[in-house]
Order: structure tokens, then sequence, then C-alpha cells
């Protein structure tokens, strides 16, 4: 028996119709399985700093978080395995620049492509080193670049040949554990790529391990860097050697404790070593409302100076995005060292001391 033109057309129909949609179900399994995102801060402080006869009056970005635009992408590539990218640029955003030299945009807090699984993550390019990821858990001000007391970990005074510490770090390859693991580990390595006698010159290396849950965190973090210097040879690079202890512990929820304790030095001869030690406390006085104080001591070996830097802080939630904030911050030099930071103009013939009053607000997207 023939079929009938109208009962093969309705079941081609059928087919194409059936056909659609599994190409438009392809289409949405795709979409699902890669995702991006655009996030970012905006950060904005009015400050008040005096050191001596010396004095400053200025509106600036990043007095609780460093303003940021970034860019999040992730996609599922099947049995536990996905592929990652994150860009992330600074924003002056007082002034409406880029962090580049220029003022345009470019993303150098963070640039990464990577693959993470059931056995960890793995990025590479631009990214935080181990022993910044390993101190910044336990610093309430999570080491923001004006108002944080640890900030003297960068500080380099009076010890000749050694690199200031390094936040993040060009063409990394770096390692994490799985972030849902108590026990974690980070690796990382950063290449030089020097044309010269020395292959591993302005190399990195570094690393972090420790433990984390709900009320402790306990973690030991190091980072070596090598240079050139002028009475050494490019074949024998010096190194910048940095380590940590950090740690915190939660009292009740609401009540954190913290301490770091950090060494640095050199390979060089006459570099002194320099110890920083910090203490710290937060307290979520109530949902909207967080006080923090932390203090940190530097002192350098045979000799009489350093740097003593303390910050109150009081942020207050306006919403899950959006807060206000006040920090008060204060340096206090010894031994003829002129140490600024946070914006206070020190005066190094006169007081070498100084401090800093802001008042802010920040928001999240």
């Amino acid at each position: 028996m023939r079929t009938s033109p109208h009962i093969r057309t309705s079941s081609t129909y059928r087919k194409y119709r059936l056909f659609l949609a599994m190409l438009l179900f392809s289409f949405s399994a795709m979409a699902q399985n890669s995702q991006t995102r655009i996030y970012g801060i905006m950060d904005m402080y009015v400050g008040y700093g005096k050191s001596g006869s010396k004095s400053i009056t200025k509106l600036n970005e990043g007095g609780n978080a460093g303003s940021r635009i970034g860019f999040q992408g992730v996609e599922d590539l099947g049995g536990g395995l996905k592929a990652r990218f994150d860009l992330e640029a600074g924003i002056g955003a007082d002034a409406g620049s880029g962090e580049a030299p220029d003022g345009s945009l470019a993303f150098l807090r963070q640039s990464s492509i990577g693959l993470t699984g059931r056995w960890g993550l793995v990025d590479f390019g631009r990214m935080y080193t181990p022993m910044f990821i390993g101190i910044v858990q336990a610093d309430p001000y999570v080491l923001n670049a004006t108002f944080s007391p640890l900030n003297l970990r960068s500080i380099v005074d009076s010890q000749q040949g050694v690199r200031a510490f390094a936040s993040r770090g060009s063409n990394m390859i770096r390692y994490m554990t799985p972030p849902e693991q108590n026990f974690f580990a980070i690796l990382a390595y950063s290449f030089g790529e020097q044309g010269s006698s020395s292959r591993r010159l302005n190399d990195l290396y570094g690393g972090s391990l420790g433990w984390k849950d709900r009320s402790f965190y306990l973690a030991y973090s190091f980072q070596n860097v090598r240079t050139a210097s002028t009475d050494q040879t490019l074949a024998t690079p010096i190194t910048s050697r940095y380590q940590a202890l950090s740690a915190y512990y939660r009292i009740r929820p609401e009540l954190m404790l913290s301490a770091n304790i950090a060494q640095s030095g050199s390979s060089h001869s006459a570099t002194r070593e320099s110890t920083l030690r910090s203490g710290g406390i937060s307290w979520q006085a109530t949902v909207q409302s967080r006080l923090m104080a932390v203090v940190a001591h530097r002192r350098v070996e045979a000799s009489a100076r350093g740097q003593t830097v303390w910050t109150l802080g009081y942020d207050y939630a306006l919403s899950k995005r959006t807060e206000l904030y006040g920090r008060l911050l204060g340096v206090n030099n010894r031994g003829g060292a002129a140490v600024a930071l946070g914006g206070v103009p020190i005066e190094a013939a006169g007081s070498s001391s100084g401090r800093f009053i802001a008042a802010g607000i920040r928001h999240s997207f």
C-alpha cells in the first residue's frame, strides 16, 4: 500500500522538528557548561595625614579594597575537569584611569588561565604568590595596600640587597590543592625570562602549607626571588628570601584573633635580616558593624632602625554589596628611619611619626 504524500510530509516534519529540538538542547547544554561573569569593586575615601610640619588632604581610591574590574570564566569539560580564566585590572577610581603607566586599563592584578579537577587547580599567567595567599588569611585588613600594617612586609629599609616582597608574580605556574579540603598546599614558580648568563635571574619560587577550618588557621609560607647586584655577576644572582608563619583563631563566631611572624633576608653577605611581628583582632559587633585593630612591629638585625604601625578600623554594611568604613593609621619610625605608609607624609628631618585618618565607601558588583 502506497503512503500518501500527506503522511510522508508529516513524518518528515516530525523528523526535522526532532532534529531542531536536539540542536537547541545541545546549544543550551553548551551554554550551561560555560559561564562568564563580570565582577569588580569601586572604593573611594577622603583622608587627612600629618607628620611634623607636613600634612596632606586627599581623595583617593582603595582604602578598604583596591578598585578593580574583572572577568572570570569557567567551562565544564566533563569528568570533573573544568577550564577557567581570570582577567582583573586595577582602576584609579578617583581619576577614572587604569593602572598601566599611561593610565590605560591593564590586567596587572591578575591574568591567568588554567584547569581544575578533583586533584586541585593549576593556573598559568600573572597571579598572587603563595606567600601572599598564606598571609592574607590572617590579616583583618586582607593586606589592603593603604591601611594594613602588614605592608611593612614590603619594606627593605636598612637591608642591602633585599628585593621588595612580591604580592604577585608574572610568567607563573601555580598549583593549589582542592579548596574544599582543610589541609592545603600551594606551589608556584615564576620564570625570569632573562636572556643573560643566568637563566634563573629574576625568577621567583615559593609555597604555602597549612590547615584551615571554621575556627582555626595555620600556615607556613616562603618566597625566594633571584636578582642581580652591582658587586656580583649575573651568573650568581642574589636570592632575596622571605618566610612567614600566619595564624588566626575564632574564639567565637564573631570574634577572631590573628597573628603573623615574618622574616626577610638575602644571600648577600652584607644583608641584615628583619623580623616582622603582628597581632590583630576582628569583632563582628552586630550584623552590620565590624571593629578591627592590628599592630605590626618591624625590627632590623644589629640596627636601631625599625617601624611600628597600627590601624584601627570600623566597617558598617549598608547592604551585602555596599559599606561605609573609617580608618585611623599610625606610623612610628625608630633609629633615623623615615618609612611612609598609607599616604602619611613622613618628615625625616623632624618627627619620624605620622597619623592618617580616613572615611570611605566601598561597593562590590
